[in-house]
């Protein structure tokens, strides 16, 4: 009986330093820095507008549709998102550069706009800079904001 319990406790000791062992080497692996390199061509890629300090969603993250398309040739990386209230939204601009409106519904109130993109790693947020004014509430103030991209899946 002794000699069941002391086995019993030698099992579980045994275990315990197993997991442990396999914990600690899962933690040693380095995180990845985002995405492996994108082939050209094109995807769907989800996005959260952060705050400033990109700590957490951004109250204007309601006013972009998801997910962005990322365009991706010899290289280099585009995104193309729509801004809901596009009447409201006068500034749009990625720090990143390449920014120009692509298609405007007015019926709608959208506008598709285009940005160059460095990185989807969320770790290298693509700062942005916007103008909201919305004259009837007396509104008008200037933010910025960071798009944390997530997973890319190739548009077929």
């Amino acid at each position: 009986m002794i000699i069941n319990y002391i086995w019993r406790v030698y099992e579980m000791k045994k275990w315990s330093a197993i997991a442990f062992a396999f914990i600690l080497a899962l933690s040693l692996i380095p995180a990845q820095e985002g995405q492996a390199k994108l082939k050209d061509g094109k995807y769907k890629v989800n996005y959260t507008v952060m705050n400033a300090q990109g700590t957490s969603a951004s109250y204007g993250n309601d006013y972009f549709v998801k997910p962005a398309i990322v365009t991706v040739k010899n290289g280099k990386m585009t995104a193309r998102i729509t801004i809901k209230k596009s009447n409201w939204i006068k500034k749009f601009s990625a720090t990143t550069g390449g920014n120009k409106v692509v298609s405007r519904n007015k019926k709608k109130n959208t506008r598709v706009v285009q940005f160059k993109v460095k990185s989807l790693s969320a770790k290298k947020m693509t700062k942005v800079k916007t103008r909201v004014e919305i004259p009837s509430q007396n509104y008008y103030h200037s933010y910025t904001m960071k798009l944390k991209f997530g997973t890319a899946k190739k548009v077929k």
